[in-house]
């Protein structure tokens, strides 16, 4: 007679295994269904659009403000210990400017962009406090004024955390807070601290500026990307041939400036992987 003791080990073991995938599948589903209900909630606040989170994304928000879109979502750099941001995007009108603010000792930037270095504006503490970058110094200071410092410095505090980042670049304003925001009253203050710094910059600039209409120009971050309204983040040229999309964040790049690079160039998410946009035949294939 045959000894049950191996039979039997072996399903508790695929018990045990089972009931812990239960458990994994109910807390992930209940997680979205807390940040979904939190991003409803701002939703309603903003007389926005909500994106419901699913098994495979997470929730997003879409609004307009002053004329311009915003969007409110969460970016993972992917892999098998992934770091999450929880992100406010909103449009921006110049496509040319270019600029990144943050903390020294943020992670470690491995580059910057290209032709750029660390900048100094005339506010010793600021300066000394966070890594500036920038393709047009004098806008940069005319963006960076002392109410946005003191945003910033809100932002930076936020979640007790000390870690923020700022840029302008393709046609946005993109502020990412490391972790899952998903109290509502800190993404509101999210939300509303990255619009001070834009409400800011717009009544400084509008003079200087010309106004476009950025609801035309919302970058569509995937494969299906119309690339002539996004700017390649490397060199800051538009996108009309050559593109290829970061396999984790979708972020297009011209491929010769993806290989001078090495990797995405988007903030915190280190893909060196990139793909081709699909041909019309390929979709049709399918």
């Amino acid at each position: 007679m045959n000894d049950p003791g191996p039979i039997c080990g072996f399903f508790f073991i695929v018990f045990i295994i089972g009931g812990i995938s239960a458990i994994a599948i109910a807390s992930a589903a209940s997680r979205s269904k807390e940040l979904n209900e939190t991003f409803a909630i701002l939703a309603r606040r903003f007389k926005g659009r909500l994106h419901k989170a699913g098994w495979f994304q997470r929730p997003s928000v879409t609004f307009n403000h002053q004329g311009t879109w915003v969007r409110v979502d969460i970016h993972s750099t992917g892999g098998k210990n992934p770091t999450h941001y929880t992100q406010v995007h909103v449009g921006w009108p110049e496509p040319g400017f270019r600029m990144e603010v943050y903390p020294e000792g943020f992670f470690n930037r491995i580059g910057k962009f290209l032709g750029m270095r660390d900048l100094e504006i005339g506010s010793p503490r600021f300066d000394r406090e966070y890594i500036i970058t920038s393709n047009d110094p004098g806008m940069l200071r005319e963006t960076l004024t002392e109410k946005a410092q003191v945003t910033i410095d809100s932002l930076r505090a936020l979640r007790g955390n000390a870690q923020v980042y700022v840029a302008i670049r393709n046609y946005e304003l993109l502020v990412k807070k490391l972790g899952i925001i998903d109290d509502m009253a800190t993404l509101q203050r999210l939300v509303d601290l990255t619009l001070m710094i834009y409400d800011t910059a717009m009544a400084g600039q509008e003079k200087g500026i010309q106004i476009l209409d950025v609801k035309t120009h919302t970058p569509v971050l995937s494969d299906g990307a119309a690339s002539e309204q996004v700017m390649c983040q490397v060199c800051g040229d538009a996108i009309k041939n050559d593109v290829v999309f970061c396999r984790s964040c979708k972020t297009p790049h011209h491929q010769d400036c993806w290989q001078y690079y090495g990797k995405c160039s988007t903030f915190g998410c280190g893909q060196r992987s990139y793909r081709r946009k699909r041909s019309k035949k390929s979709k049709r294939r399918k």
